[in-house]
């Protein structure tokens, strides 16, 4: 729904989710969850490993990227490097079933900003909120320069 701001017409912002987990109904499910949290949450893709994760984050162009830990090929880990490398702007959070202190720290290390336990649906989307005010519900510069540079430029 467009929002008045003075005399001009403003567009609500969408904001544009990448799902990564190897499992299906996980992936469902989340979808799920996410977009019935918040009308502007649009799930724009999924990936069915960390490989197919950094290839469609670098199609796509998401704001906010969600990454099973453990997957195929690629793990979250290093698939939140890569992405990170890829897309400064884009807000990184890995969802898995155990979250421990080194998982946290490598995961920060990686550029993710944080970690969620899969058993905790209230938790993502609370964390996934606070992501979007922690990043501005991301700058429309940073969204337009991430979504418009050449792939590999940033």
């Amino acid at each position: 729904m467009p929002l008045r701001r003075g005399c001009a017409l403003w567009a609500a912002k969408v904001i544009r989710i990448l799902l990564a987990d190897d499992h299906e109904i996980v992936r469902m499910a989340l979808s799920q969850t996410i977009s019935e949290s918040d009308a502007q949450w649009q799930i724009c893709g999924e990936a069915i490993d960390g490989r197919d994760a950094i290839e469609k984050a670098r199609a796509l162009k998401p704001d906010l990227v969600v990454l099973d830990f453990a997957m195929p090929m690629v793990d979250g880990i290093k698939a939140g490097r890569e992405i990170r490398s890829l897309l400064p702007h884009v807000a990184i959070l890995v969802y898995t079933f155990m979250i421990f202190p080194k998982l946290e720290k490598l995961a920060h290390e990686a550029g993710i900003q944080s970690v969620v336990q899969k058993a905790d649906s209230p938790a993502l989307i609370s964390e996934i909120r606070r992501l979007l005010a922690q990043h501005g519900a991301f700058s429309a510069e940073a969204a337009i320069e991430d979504r418009t540079a050449p792939h590999g430029a940033n």
